[in-house]
């Protein structure tokens, strides 16, 4: 079972990776990677206070979290790649 704090450390490496970040545009892919990382984590801890001490299980938001930044990246490589 995937937990919160997992997550948080999933989107911390996302977001401090800054490579590929060269000019205004990925700039602004990565402010809004960043802000919906923030929001992703932000619902997660609302979820989590929210619930009576039940467990939750993030394994499957992880998993569709990873699938949309793996789209993104497929379509931000498609777009260099033809831009």
């Amino acid at each position: 079972m995937i937990t919160i704090k997992q997550i948080k450390n999933i989107a911390k490496d996302i977001k401090e990776d800054k490579e590929w970040v060269n000019d205004s545009h990925t700039s602004a892919e990565h402010k809004g990677v960043c802000s919906g990382l923030d929001r992703l984590v932000g619902h997660l801890q609302e979820l989590e206070t929210t619930k009576d001490n039940n467990q939750i299980n993030y394994t499957q938001t992880a998993i569709h979290v990873i699938f949309l930044l793996m789209l993104w990246f497929i379509f931000y490589v498609a777009m260099w790649i033809f831009y």
